[in-house]
């Protein structure tokens, strides 16, 4: 793990990892052509929020992506794409928040409507279309402060 994606203890930061690797790889499975995989925001530089509890850490922001491709697909199968990290990630949660017998059930139940409410936003550019992109925070995020999964 390269830097942290948060500010808590390192076991949260291991499981946003965990996180990440599922997105990459069902990015990589499922949009052809992938450079390269661009975190953006809060959890590119280490500020992004999580309720964390032991090992389980719930985004409470959403993931920011850029993903650049060689040919970027439409809309509609980027949303796909998109709406399947997000149910995968979720799912991960929920088997981390039942394994964690420590939480009592009230708890449990946030915890859950959080993963619930988690979102991951992706945007498919190609590399050509980067170099026109005019000079605003999140394109600039893009080219020099975001963080490659």
């Amino acid at each position: 793990m390269a830097g942290s994606y948060l500010y808590s203890n390192k076991s949260a930061n291991q499981e946003v990892e965990k996180q990440m690797e599922i997105i990459r790889k069902t990015i990589s499975r499922e949009i052809p052509g992938v450079l390269s995989i661009v975190l953006t925001g809060g959890y590119a530089y280490g500020d992004g929020g999580s309720v964390v509890s032991g090992r389980t850490a719930v985004p409470v922001n959403d993931y920011d992506l850029y993903v650049v491709c060689k040919n970027a697909p439409g809309q509609e199968e980027t949303e796909r794409v998109q709406d399947l990290c997000c149910k995968r990630v979720q799912e991960h949660i929920r088997e981390l928040i039942k394994k964690e017998s420590r939480f009592p059930g009230f708890a449990m139940k946030e915890l859950q409507k959080l993963s619930d409410t988690m979102n991951i936003d992706i945007r498919c550019v190609t590399r050509k279309a980067i170099k026109g992109f005019p000079p605003m925070l999140r394109f600039y995020d893009l080219k020099q402060g975001g963080r490659t999964i």
